[in-house]
């Protein structure tokens, strides 16, 4: 009785062929036909993708989805992606010591820093903070107070004991993720399009 089309093929070339397609698709940095490639492994081979690891760099441009992580594997998995708004800025709702808050991706701020609204609804007692930190922001100068935030929570990635900033009633209208949080991340800015790793 003669077979299924794959069985005349064998599992062997099935194999290389799926292997062969994902190494020709990274110099072309081609996402789409990686990603193909990679499901097609995954259901066909699962064992083959450690062979992989060796050819996928961690700077590759292609990250596998949190659900296509092999276990233990050791590399920088894309934990988010997103483009920028009409004025060019990246809008992201983490949960900040599990409250949700609307922040804006600054690399040119030294720490996150939130609002004196936003510090109140984490339940940060903004009224009694010291505001002895000299910062800067659009409006000018003005002062912050010091703070230590649990943790922050974007998508699979969750860093932990954040220095952090709160401002002052009114000096700042949008809570900021600043480099006290973004040095602990991978972080890509290209072509408009921003890419979280961990």
């Amino acid at each position: 009785m003669i077979g299924s089309p794959l069985d005349l093929i064998g599992p062997e070339l099935i194999t290389a062929a799926l292997v062969g397609v994902a190494i020709a698709a990274l110099p072309r940095r081609d996402s789409a036909l990686l990603t193909l490639a990679l499901i097609g492994l995954l259901l066909w081979e699962p064992k083959v993708l450690q062979q992989l690891e060796s050819v996928i760099a961690p700077s590759s441009s292609f990250r596998f989805a949190e659900s296509e992580k092999p276990e233990n594997a050791e590399a920088t998995w894309l934990a988010l992606r997103m483009k920028a708004d009409e004025n060019g800025h990246f809008y992201l709702m983490p949960k900040i010591n599990g409250v949700p808050v609307r922040v804006m991706v600054d690399t040119g701020a030294t720490a996150v820093s939130l609002s004196y609204e936003d510090a109140e609804r984490l339940r940060l007692k903004p009224r009694l903070l010291n505001y002895n930190v000299r910062t800067r922001t659009a409006n000018g100068e003005t002062w912050a107070a010091r703070v230590k935030l649990a943790d922050v929570r974007i998508g699979a990635i969750h860093v932990q004991d954040i220095d952090a900033l709160v401002a002052m009633k009114g000096a700042l209208p949008t809570s900021l993720l600043g480099m006290t949080f973004l040095k602990r991340v991978r972080l890509r800015i290209e072509r408009g399009e921003l890419a979280l790793y961990q």
